[in-house]
């Protein structure tokens, strides 16, 4: 034997992912520092290094179907509305229930995993109809003559007490899978449920809010354009005759 080639074993006592980066940066720094400057080939494999790959693969696939998923519901939403702002505004709790989402678990220390990309891209499909309704509802009693906080009063106390009501039966749907003996599984149904608490506090509450600011702001604009425009005088004007 030769002695030209050696294998190292490192073990590790946790599979996570974190776990398995820090190792990885850990070894690389190491190998970096004394033997590859001494012209040591060094690679590292072994079942570590492979789920590491997978993980990281998954991981980013799912972090390409969340944004494709919101570009696709952004899309359909102008589609539907056939208006860019209001598919906008529409968007406005599905952003706010991601950062929350992704807030809170940094706030409760959680990893975030490829399993937690997934439940987001879910939730943004279910706790978008919330959204929708309200804004549907909104507009109709827009277009019906309503002023827009006669119109959001109206949508709160028609549509938003359904949405209420489904949010609660999904919500209590999804609490039951945090009693499953499969930690996967009870994760999976305390982050639905949570998402879907927070995308229909945000539809009855901060989608409510932002109608109100942007009618606000439509209705002094359009006073202020009133007030530019020259006054015409409503009374007829006198001819020299008659003077």
């Amino acid at each position: 034997y030769d002695y030209q080639a050696a294998n190292m074993a490192i073990r590790s006592r946790s599979d996570r992912l974190r776990v398995l980066d820090d190792l990885v940066d850990t070894t690389e720094s190491l190998l970096d520092r004394y033997l590859r400057p001494l012209g040591v080939t060094a690679t590292m494999t072994g079942s570590g290094m492979v789920l590491k790959t997978v993980m990281d693969m998954i991981f980013q696939s799912q972090v390409y179907s969340l944004a494709t998923a919101t570009a696709l519901v952004l899309l359909s939403l102008w589609a539907l509305f056939r208006s860019l702002r209001d598919a906008l505004v529409c968007m406005v709790g599905p952003f706010f229930t991601g950062i929350a989402n992704f807030g809170g678990m940094a706030l409760l220390g959680i990893p975030l995993g490829p399993e937690k990309a997934m439940i987001s891209a879910i939730a943004l499909g279910i706790g978008i109809d919330y959204s929708i309704h309200l804004m549907s509802r909104f507009r109709d009693m827009v277009e019906a003559g309503m002023n827009v906080n006669e119109a959001i009063v109206e949508a709160m106390r028609t549509t938003g007490r359904a949405i209420l009501f489904n949010a609660l039966v999904v919500v209590a749907g999804f609490l039951v899978l945090t009693f499953s003996t499969s930690p996967s599984n009870a994760t999976f149904g305390l982050m639905i449920a949570s998402n879907m608490a927070v995308s229909c506090a945000a539809a009855l509450v901060l989608l409510p809010a932002v109608l109100a600011v942007i009618g606000h702001y439509q209705k002094a604009r359009a006073l202020r354009a009133g007030e530019a425009e020259p006054r015409v005088a409503t009374e007829p004007i006198a001819t020299a005759a008659e003077k």
